[in-house]
């Protein structure tokens, strides 16, 4: 079974809450109901740091870099250029996360 987790943008602060951060306070409620905060799940895939992937990130892979995760229709996909792919399908273990659309923006735009 995979791991529900979150992290947390808050567009007033301009921070990512982590996990553990949303977790220790019990706050995920809160979170949820405030409108400055944007959740971010966990796809349950890791890159080849082994660092968790989640929606929102932006990585590096086969030698190009800025590939997009987002969730929609109940599926996990990466894009880059106008392509994307089913996230389920790649080999994410050879990818890298170099950023994430909020704090890294800039990412996007040199694809």
């Amino acid at each position: 079974m995979r791991e529900i987790k979150f992290r947390a943008w808050s567009k007033r602060e301009k921070y990512m809450y982590k996990w553990r951060q949303i977790h220790n306070a019990g706050s995920l409620d809160d979170m949820i109901a405030d409108k400055d905060v944007i959740l971010r799940q966990y796809t349950g895939l890791k890159d080849r740091n082994h660092k968790r992937i989640y929606e929102g990130d932006i990585l590096s892979y086969e030698l190009k870099q800025g590939w997009e995760i987002f969730f929609e229709d109940g599926c996990y996909y990466m894009m880059c250029g106008g392509r994307s792919f089913l996230l389920e399908k790649v080999r994410t273990q050879i990818s890298e996360i170099i950023g994430n659309i909020h704090e890294n923006p800039e990412l996007l735009e040199a694809k």
